[in-house]
This record gives structure tokens, C-alpha cells and sequence, in this order.
């Protein structure tokens, strides 16, 4: 239940902070207090999305806070799948800063919005003004339905077979397009391969090959010079050697005269040495030279195929080359493997449909099962509401495929009157009927669940005289089990509550300001009484309110 609420800096609310005990609370004030202010703010707590336009200053931060009891609720598990700390008092925080930022907290951990609003579902309930008229959207019947017939683990099993199930037939179906698209593409892939494999990429170096046709386009010209060295080093009568050798004579019969010419004499040994060298290697080089036009023919062919690759696949080496041609041999591969794999998924799916249409059945025996009970409650709750004569079961249509709720479509069947024949709910129900139908749902499927708490805003609407006091003995009721915080414009129904809060409005000439009062007994009967009389009270108001306290 929530057992505190503060409020700082929300909208109209400059600073609240209010406990909360157990059982049936009522909520009253004049239009316009700050009641939706106070169901905005607790909104928040549960998930709801914020903006800077509700900061009373927008120079300071808003702060909404509430503990929340639920050491009774067996919610260990469920906030440890959340990996979330639990406490038996489990205290979440909203702040909203001017800047727009928002930030939310449970046990001082920061926590998602969308985490936020899964804890919340668990704390509380919020049927705000209208909400009623989702009895008008067939698909929240169902809702209602599975939650009476507590169905939240075998539709979350449902649930998980029927994408699984869903997810595998998109994938066939995606395998069946891919299979297409190869089977059109595998002549183009069989030729690329061919081609790919033709050229022996493995035994190709292109930077050798390049080197090679270098050479071989220039080795005339290379020999040509080659020989022309050779010979004017070695080769010719007065070759260049012999003049070194005669120059090496000359030095050495002036060597004992100075150390300087036998340095000389002994460099141009080693100059004529160096020299007669040279001469031999030209020689060998221009004899091992070959000119060879069929090799240079063979070699220019290899990279003329070798650039034609690379040009059509837009690539500029062998081993993006080698790459491709795997690629190709794989999708050739997959191609010829297709057939085993859509049957595999074909089969994958068969077995999958079979698990959804178990838990599909197991669904709808449930649901069908408990429609029964269901009705009847729901039948029993409105006689006490003053609809003693209503008519009330739910009718159900099949969908041949399973969808992702089930196969069924239920829908609530409604007679307010004896000798009317019962129709869908939405076409028949009037306002009025509408809010204690709703709140008959609520009240039977409170018992089902371990919802810690419900807040109602006007759930009476369309409702006076002596149903709006069934309604609030049906509050009452509800209140023996759960937190019932309901706002309420009817005083048969603010008198019922175990405590009573006002909510009330404050102006000077600088701002208006709302606040939120615990009445005390002789406060609860002026607020009474000034209901019962449109705001002003009267003799005769004030002993009403009196008595409808006693």
C-alpha cells in the first residue's frame, strides 16, 4: 500500500507530505483544487512520462516520493528478475529538473521508465477519469478476463512459443526469398568460380610478374649495355683494366719514396681489381640474359587475365581475388543446401505450431472456465450496485490462426433490464452503468490478485442517490483486502472512507497554491455537509452528515 507521499514543486502542490493508512481512503475537494494535480503526481510514481510545464518554479527541481508496503505481497522474485533491491518499504523517487531532465529511483537505485511503469503495475492500480470506457475496447476484455482467471505465467509461456514461432516462419520465409535470389544467381556464380579458379590465383605473385615483364620488355636494351660495359672495362685491346693495371706499375716504382705513393699503388690495385671484377659479372650477367619474346608473350598474357579480375571486382590484389572466389565456392555451397535447410525450418515450424496450439487450447479451457465464475461475481457485484436486474456473461469468438493473444476474442454480454435480450456491452451500457460495471471488475478481480493498492478517480460518474451508496459499500469491501484510495465528488461516498483528506486551494496576489488535509471528525462533517448542500452548509446538511457519519 502507500503509506507516504511527498510532494514538492508539482504543478499547484508546493510542498506535501502526507501518510497514508490501510483500507478504504477517500479523496474529496471542489473542481479545480488540485485532486488531478495529486492523481498526476502519483501518475509519476508509477511510470507515467514528465515535462518541465508541471514545475510550480521552474528555477527548482520538482520531487515526488512514495513508500510503498509490500511486505506481504511476495514481490522478492519478482524484483530480483528485475535486479533490483528489495525492501519490504520500497520507496521510489521522481525528480524532474528545470532543465527538462528526469530521473527516477526505487531504493535510492536509478531505474528506466519502462522498469519504473513494470514495478508499478505491481503497487498500484490508477483508474483515472474515463477509464471506464475501456470497457468499450473488447480487447481489454480479454485483459480483464486473464487476470481474473490469473492466466500471467501461461499466456507469458503462450506468449514466448508464439514469437518463437512467428520468428522461425519469418525466417523461412526469408530463406525461401534467399533461395530465389541464389538459384537466379547460380550460373553468374558457377561462371565467376570457373573464372576465378582458371587463373591458379594460388601460384601468382603480380609484383614477380610485374618485375619480370619489365625486364623482359627492356633486355635488348639491358644486354646492349651490359656488353658495351663489359667490353670497355675488360674486352676491348685498350679496355679500361689494362690502363689501370699499367697506371698500378707506374705508382709502385715511385712507392719507396713516399708512404702517400704506396698508399696510391695499393688503391689502384684494388681500383683494377675492383674493375677486372665488374668486367667478369657484366659478362656473366649479359651471357645468363636471355631475350625471350614467348616468356614476355606468357607473362603478359598472365597479367592481362590478372588485371581483368581485378578490374571487373574492383579490387587491386590477388588475395581479394582468392577472397572473392571463396565467397563464391561458399554461396555455391549454400545454394545446393538450401532444400536441406527450408526443410529442416519446415519442420522446426511444425513442431513450434504444435507447442503454440497446446498452450493456446490450455488458454482458452482456462478462459472458457473461468468466463463462468467471472460472470457470476460480476452479476453479484452489480446487484449490489443497484443493477439487480442485469444480465451479464461473456460470449467468445475463435480466430482460426493463433494470434499473439491466443485464439480467442471474448466479449462481455449486457442487459441492464429484465425482457431486454443481452448485447455487447459497448453498444448497450450507459454512462452510469459503464462506471459500475468497471468498478464490479475491479472489485472481482481484486480478489485474484495481490495488487497492494487501487485509486479511483470519480468512479462513480453517471452514478447518484442510492447506487452511489452500493458503490461505496463495494469500496468498503474492497478495502478489507487492499489500499481503496478513491477521489470522489458524492458524499454518500466520501462518508464511507475509513479516513477522510481534502484537497483544497489557496490564492494570494502572487500564487495559488494546493494542499491536502486529514480531516478530523467535526472536518469531515463540514466537508459533508458542504457537499450535500453545493458548497454551502445548512442546519439540516450538517445533522445529514452527521448521520451518515454515525
Amino acid at each position: 500500500m502507500l503509506s507516504h507521499l511527498s510532494i514538492s514543486n508539482y504543478a499547484l502542490i508546493e510542498k506535501l507530505d502526507m501518510d497514508f493508512p490501510r483500507g478504504f481512503i477517500t479523496i474529496t475537494g471542489e473542481t479545480g483544487a488540485g485532486k488531478s494535480v495529486l492523481l498526476q503526481a502519483i501518475g509519476l510514481l508509477m511510470g507515467k512520462r514528465a515535462d518541465t510545464s508541471s514545475l510550480n518554479y521552474h528555477d527548482q527541481k520538482c520531487i515526488i516520493e512514495g513508500t510503498f508496503e509490500v511486505a506481504s505481497y511476495k514481490l522478492q522474485s519478482f524484483f530480483t528478475s528485475l535486479d533490483l533491491d528489495y525492501e519490504d518499504s520500497t520507496i521510489i523517487r521522481r525528480e524532474i529538473t528545470p532543465s527538462g531532465k528526469s530521473r527516477a529511483f526505487l531504493n535510492d537505485t536509478p531505474v528506466s521508465l519502462k522498469m519504473l511503469k513494470q514495478v508499478g503495475e505491481r503497487l498500484m492500480d490508477i483508474h483515472a477519469q474515463f477509464s471506464s470506457l475501456k470497457l468499450m475496447e473488447e480487447e481489454m476484455h480479454l485483459t480483464y478476463l486473464d487476470q481474473y482467471a490469473v492466466n500471467g505465467a501461461l499466456l507469458e509461456e503462450y506468449r514466448e512459443a508464439y514469437t518463437h514461432w512467428r520468428a522461425l516462419k519469418e525466417e523461412l520465409r526469408q530463406l525461401h526469398g534467399e533461395a530465389e535470389r541464389a538459384r537466379k544467381e547460380e550460373d553468374y556464380l558457377r561462371y565467376t568460380l570457373t573464372q576465378l579458379q582458371e587463373a591458379k590465383l594460388e601460384s601468382m605473385d603480380q609484383e614477380e610478374l610485374e618485375a619480370s615483364r619489365k625486364m623482359l620488355e627492356n633486355s635488348e636494351t639491358i644486354k646492349t649495355t651490359l656488353f658495351s660495359c663489359a667490353s670497355r672495362l675488360v674486352n676491348e685491346e685498350e679496355n679500361l683494366v689494362s690502363s689501370l693495371k699499367q697506371l698500378h706499375k707506374e705508382l709502385l716504382r715511385i712507392a719507396p719514396y713516399s708512404s702517400s705513393y704506396e698508399e696510391l699503388a695499393r688503391r689502384m690495385e684494388s681500383i683494377a681489381i675492383e674493375a677486372d671484377d665488374m668486367g667478369s659479372e657484366l659478362d656473366a650477367l649479359n651471357e645468363a640474359l636471355e631475350v625471350d619474346p614467348q616468356r614476355l608473350e606468357e607473362v603478359n598474357a598472365l597479367l592481362d587475365r590478372l588485371y581483368r579480375l581485378q578490374h571487373k571486382f574492383h579490387v587491386s590484389s590477388v588475395s581479394a581475388l582468392i577472397e572473392i572466389r571463396d565467397d563464391t565456392a561458399q554461396q555455391l555451397r549454400k545454394v545446393s543446401r538450401y532444400d536441406d535447410h527450408i526443410k529442416a525450418l519446415e519442420k522446426a515450424i511444425d513442431t513450434a505450431f504444435r507447442e503454440v496450439c497446446e498452450r493456446g487450447e490450455q488458454l482458452t479451457a482456462r478462459r472458457r472456465e473461468a468466463s463462468t465464475s467471472f460472470a457470476r461475481e460480476i452479476a453479484e457485484h452489480l446487484a449490489w450496485v443497484n443493477l439487480d436486474e442485469a444480465t451479464f456473461f461473456v460470449s467468445f469468438d475463435r480466430s482460426e490462426e493463433p494470434e499473439a493473444h491466443g485464439f480467442d476474442y471474448p466479449y462481455f454480454m449486457f442487459s441492464a433490464n429484465k425482457g431486454i435480450p443481452p448485447a455487447k456491452l459497448g453498444k448497450v451500457a450507459s454512462g452510469g452503468e459503464l462506471s459500475r460495471i468497471m468498478l464490479a471488475v475491479k472489485a472481482v478481480i481484486s480478489k485474484k490478485t495481490t495488487l497492494p493498492a487501487i485509486l479511483f478517480d470519480e468512479i462513480e460518474t453517471g452514478v447518484s442517490g442510492a447506487a452511489a451508496g452500493k458503490i461505496a459499500s463495494l469500496l468498503m469491501k474492497m478495502g478489507e483486502r487492499m489500499q481503496v484510495i478513491t477521489i470522489t465528488h458524492l458524499p454518500q461516498i466520501a462518508s464511507k472512507g475509513m479516513v477522510h483528506y481534502k484537497v483544497s486551494k489557496h490564492s494570494d496576489e502572487h500564487k495559488t497554491i494546493s494542499c491536502l488535509k486529514r480531516l478530523s471528525h467535526e472536518e469531515r462533517i463540514h466537508e459533508l455537509a458542504s457537499m450535500l448542500s453545493n458548497g454551502e452548509v445548512t442546519a439540516e446538511s450538517f445533522e445529514n452528515a452527521k448521520s451518515m457519519l454515525e
